[in-house]
């Protein structure tokens, strides 16, 4: 349903001086500024959009609900920050993390988990820093940062291997990856790529990272690394060999 700006506006005070009524003034000063900002960020909107006949009343009583049985939770994730109640939550995080990982064609195996655990550090993070609407539950809030944070992360491991694809085909004839071609052939060798780099070694790693994300010279990742720059290239060439074997890509 649509109602006009100013009707819901008035609607959605009109229901909270009930909940102050009901509940009283210290509580709907709590319902007052998450009600407000849900709005401007069209949470309201949303909400009367895709449920049948639901009014703003329902709405604020739908926060109203999810306050009384959320909040004392997010006080203890946000607030107290409770070792009791994040470490299960991190770890919750982290095979989330690892299952969006798996459903995204990354191989199964101890690499994607330790990706996972970047990934869930990264959503843990967002999640501390973030507001909670209280017109969802948890679960599904959280996990929209979960997505984030992995999609994010296989953006860069992208934008790395497309570079590092080059190098073993040699000839640069490809072109280079593009973010609409995601289901294509070439998104199928991008996710290849991805998955022979998480084979290598810590150093091989650091030196293809360091040279195809961040664009270093030979001599600036030896300073980064503390290696000389015939360790540097030594390793570099390691790395491309061991993919090529693992890819079975020959030169053309």
């Amino acid at each position: 349903m649509t109602i006009m700006e100013d009707d819901l506006r008035a609607d959605i005070e009109l229901a909270l001086h009930e909940v102050v009524d009901k509940r009283g003034t210290q509580f709907g000063s709590k319902i007052h500024p998450i009600i407000l900002e849900n709005y401007k960020n069209g949470r309201v909107n949303f909400f009367l959009e895709n449920i049948p006949d639901a009014t703003p009343q329902d709405y604020v009583l739908h926060v109203v609900d999810n306050y009384a049985r959320l909040s004392s939770y997010l006080q203890c994730v946000q607030i107290d920050r409770s070792p009791e109640v994040w470490k299960p939550l991190y770890e919750h995080l982290q095979k989330l993390s690892y299952n969006f990982l798996r459903r995204n064609s990354l191989y199964p195996g101890n690499a994607t988990f330790q990706l996972a655990v970047d990934c869930a550090a990264d959503a843990a993070t967002a999640i501390l820093k973030a507001r909670f609407p209280y017109d969802t539950d948890f679960e599904p809030w959280a996990y929209n940062f979960v997505k984030f944070a992995c999609l994010k992360c296989i953006e860069k491991a992208a934008k790395r291997s497309s570079n590092i694809k080059e190098v073993l085909y040699q000839d640069g004839g490809l072109d280079n990856f593009i973010g609409p071609d995601l289901q294509s052939h070439r998104w199928g060798i991008i996710i290849d790529v991805i998955n022979a780099y998480l084979e290598l070694t810590e150093n091989r790693q650091q030196v293809l990272q360091l040279r195809y994300e961040y664009g270093l010279s030979s001599k600036e990742i030896a300073i980064r690394l503390r290696k000389s720059i015939s360790a540097v290239d030594k390793l570099h060439f390691d790395a491309i060999k061991q993919l090529r074997q693992i890819l079975n890509f020959e030169a053309k």
